[in-house]
């Protein structure tokens, strides 16, 4: 594989000149850093995915983690990736400089995770997840949780879990049956059984932190049911004093790892907490301490979940990319067949770029994986805009239009990169089918994400059913506004003027068919209808964010001729041609559907 699978300077550009990373910066790091040194460190980081997570990509996958008597082991190469990474600094990126981090924006700190993803999305995941649950612990816990568990994760000494999902209850939250008994003043005890635990058991730190969704009994000893009951634990795999002493191994065992299509060097686990296998202070039960409020555990969760999904999308753009990258480097080498237009036999082969069949798979692949990177990156600066904006309605809206990009960022990217992948895998004919290309690895990868942190379906509930309701439709008016900034300066242009008016009409429809599900007094047709109502919301979406993003580069780069400029422009128009119309075609049929899959009886499948 190439040091990196992301196309520099189209990173570079969405960075500085489209997103205007380097006014992000925390305060203190605005004297230390500036565009020049920010690329030099996404230099590092394109440098360290090419050398230490590429070069066991394959291996990786080729080598499952293997559990012996309740130990997971795993090839040597994840751990020196992971230590790399953790040496050069590139776990701490966002904390302040006086806590050993470099005071660097989250948009930053996502380009530097889209490179480590492209190169090996399963060696990526274990400090991605990791980091976000630090940052909740940092949000919601004491100030000696902090220290104790968030400081090591962001020193790269201790990774982090999530553990919610169970064998009844897998997004149904409100049936999880984990539970936390009181042990003493502070502690619990916690006894129950988790399923897809990503990262839940190695040794390649000095101590794991799980984040444990249970159940804690009022105070008549009786459990609350559904999701009013739930609260989240700082469960940790080996329990430590303040000076870091080790006292014991916590009541946690592995139970069985799961064999995924993808993300193969990624241990994903079954944990059992309070089976007794080991017993701190002598009795069983795994030792937690609350994070955030009792029977209140969605609020810190919502917060882990965000930051997760936000990473699954930017994952999956990654993983489209690196695909997109591999394919055009082949088609431009791999010589096959002759023009349509060449009479002579003899005449030499041609490179697969020049068929128009391979022309269209490309841009095709360009558009997904760029405007998946694009619409994740962008995210990425309303995370740093809550924290930097100058007033709290800035930070306010801000928050308001994350929330409702969320799920949009993580579906959009998981359903066209991995489209994406599929037409790489294609541009390389049958080598592409086989183990030998990397295409076949990344589309396997990407697969995963589409489920990974919630499903479409799941994610489509979430924004028909809660997000667009964010404050009375607030956050839905903001999205619109600024949208509405990109069309009034595609208006002035005289090239883009025809873009600005398609994608005007494209938001008038999705405005009409979002009221109209929105207000209907049936809701459980309206809902039915989430799925591809989201498939369409994000294609318009992207759509902006294709135009806002030639609008910039033209202004930015001022010469139209360039090949840059030329090859943003060619997907612009590919997407308003080809992907466009489809999400308004989706819309119409949104808009006169008056049945749906619940009105067929169940014998009807």
């Amino acid at each position: 594989m190439p040091i990196s699978l992301i196309h520099r300077q189209t990173l570079d550009f969405l960075l500085f000149d489209w997103l205007k990373a380097d006014q992000y910066l925390h305060h203190g790091a605005k004297q230390m850093h500036n565009r020049a040194s920010l690329s030099a460190l996404l230099d590092r980081a394109a440098n360290l995915a090419g050398d230490k997570l590429a070069s066991c990509y394959r291996q990786a996958d080729e080598h499952e983690p293997v559990l012996e008597n309740g130990t997971v082991r795993m090839t040597p190469e994840i751990r020196n990736a992971l230590h790399a990474m953790r040496d050069q600094g590139f776990f701490g990126l966002t904390q302040p400089f006086e806590e050993g981090g470099l005071g660097l924006p989250v948009l930053i700190e996502r380009a530097c995770f889209a490179l480590f993803a492209a190169a090996n999305p399963a060696v990526a995941a274990y400090p991605q997840i990791s980091l976000a649950c630090a940052r909740t612990i940092q949000s919601w816990g004491t100030p000696a949780q902090i220290t104790q568990y968030a400081a090591p994760v962001f020193a790269g000494k201790m990774f982090g879990t999530m553990c919610l999902a169970e064998q009844q209850a897998g997004s149904s939250l409100g049936d999880i049956e984990t539970r936390a008994i009181p042990d003493g003043p502070a502690a619990y005890r916690l006894f129950g059984h988790k399923m897809w635990v990503a990262g839940g058991a190695h040794t390649m730190a000095d101590n794991i932190v799980h984040l444990v969704l249970a159940r804690v009994p009022d105070s008549h000893g009786n459990l609350i049911p559904g999701v009013r009951g739930l609260s989240l634990f700082l469960v940790p795999a080996l329990i430590r004093q303040a000076n870091g002493e080790a006292i014991a191994q916590n009541d946690i065992s592995v139970t069985g790892i799961n064999r995924t299509m993808g993300y193969r060097g990624l241990v994903n686990c079954s944990l059992s907490f309070g089976e007794g296998t080991h017993r701190p202070g002598g009795k069983a039960g795994a030792i937690g301490w609350l994070i955030g409020p009792l029977h209140r555990g969605l609020a810190p969760l919502l917060q882990l979940m965000n930051e997760a999904r936000a990473g699954t999308g930017l994952f999956a753009a990654a993983i489209a990319s690196a695909g997109y990258q591999l394919s055009l480097r082949y088609a431009r080498e791999r010589r096959q067949g002759r023009a349509w237009t060449e009479k002579s036999a003899e005449a030499p082969q041609i490179p697969i770029i020049r068929h128009d069949d391979v022309r269209r798979m490309l841009l095709r692949q360009k558009c997904y994986s760029e405007g998946a990177l694009a619409l994740s990156l962008y995210c990425a600066r309303l995370s740093d805009e809550e924290s930097t904006a100058p007033d709290a309605d800035l930070r306010r809206h801000a928050t308001l239009l994350r929330e409702l990009l969320t799920p949009v960022a993580k579906c959009w990217s998981a359903q066209w990169g991995l489209q994406a992948n599929h037409l790489a895998i294609q541009v390389f004919g049958g080598v592409g089918y086989t183990k030998q290309c990397a295409a076949e690895q990344l589309f396997r990868d990407n697969r995963l994400n589409a489920i990974q942190q919630g499903t479409h379906g799941v994610q489509a509930l979430e924004l028909l059913g809660k997000k667009l309701r964010l404050e009375d439709g607030t956050a839905l008016e903001l999205l619109g506004e600024t949208m509405h900034k990109t069309l009034l300066k595609a208006g002035q242009h005289t090239v883009l003027a025809a873009h600005g008016k398609h994608l005007a009409r494209a938001m008038h429809l999705l405005a009409r068919v979002t009221r109209q599900l929105l207000t209907d007094t049936q809701q459980e047709r309206a809902m039915a209808q989430a799925s591809p109502y989201l498939e369409a919301f994000g294609h318009v979406v992207v759509a902006w964010i294709w135009l806002d993003v030639v609008l910039c580069c033209e202004h930015v780069g001022g010469n139209t001729e360039s090949h840059f400029f030329a090859g943003k422009m060619a997907a612009l128009d590919y997407f308003y041609l080809w992907e466009l119309p489809s999400a308004e075609l989706m819309l119409n049929q949104l808009a006169q559907a008056e049945k749906n899959t619940m009105h067929f009886p169940d014998q009807s499948y």
